[in-house]
């Protein structure tokens, strides 16, 4: 077990999680980004846009969720551990999104995206990187 540790005479608590512009880092070993809190504002803000626009056509309401909602997502992505499984995670978040909007299941979604000029999620993860 550590000693505990003291600075200036006042006792620094130990914390398994802590809160940083906005990301979720755990503590450990490694540095590692809980991303759930973020999925859950993300999937908020999926579903409050639905609610409003029952009336918008396709393209309005992808053009919504990019604009609103894909940034939610992807926000501060460069503080996150970019491991395979995390950008998998946030390409399936946004795939549940888009095969609810178009009414397709996994592989049309491929025809979708090639169609509309979509790009895969790890993509935009690339370019926020260089931003």
């Amino acid at each position: 077990m550590c000693a505990d540790l003291i600075i200036n005479g006042v006792e620094v608590s130990h914390i398994d999680s802590m809160t940083y512009l906005g990301n979720n880092i755990l503590a450990g070993k490694r540095r590692c980004i809980n991303v759930t809190p973020r999925h859950r504002k993300f999937f908020c803000f999926v579903n409050t846009v639905y609610r409003k626009s029952a009336r918008l056509t396709e393209p309005v309401l992808h053009r919504l969720l990019q604009s609103c909602c894909k940034p939610i997502l992807l926000y501060n992505i460069t503080g996150a551990n970019s491991s395979k499984s995390t950008v998998n995670k946030f390409q399936y978040h946004w795939n549940c999104v888009l095969c609810k909007l178009h009414n397709v299941n996994g592989v049309n979604l491929n025809v979708v995206c090639a169609y509309f000029g979509f790009p895969p999620i790890h993509l935009d993860m690339l370019l926020c990187r260089f931003l």
